[in-house]
């Protein structure tokens, strides 16, 4: 198999969205999706990316790729 193999266990009840805006960032549980499409920082008229970590990397390092897209 070519899979990443996780250096961290991966929990989904764990995992959650951060919406990033200007003044502030929100986290959202992965299982509360419309929570996210409600919150009113969420622009739906806005372009949206959503990044995905968490399975070589986890909330207390640091993210590359977050600091390169944002």
């Amino acid at each position: 198999s070519n899979a990443t193999e996780s250096e961290n266990a991966v929990n989904v009840t764990e995992m959650n969205y951060v919406l990033l805006t200007d003044g502030e960032n929100v986290t959202i549980p992965l299982l509360e999706s419309d929570d996210l499409w409600r919150n009113p920082l969420f622009k739906d008229s806005q372009n949206t990316v959503i990044l995905v970590t968490g399975w070589t990397s986890n909330i207390n390092g640091s993210n590359k790729a977050i600091d390169t897209i944002y």
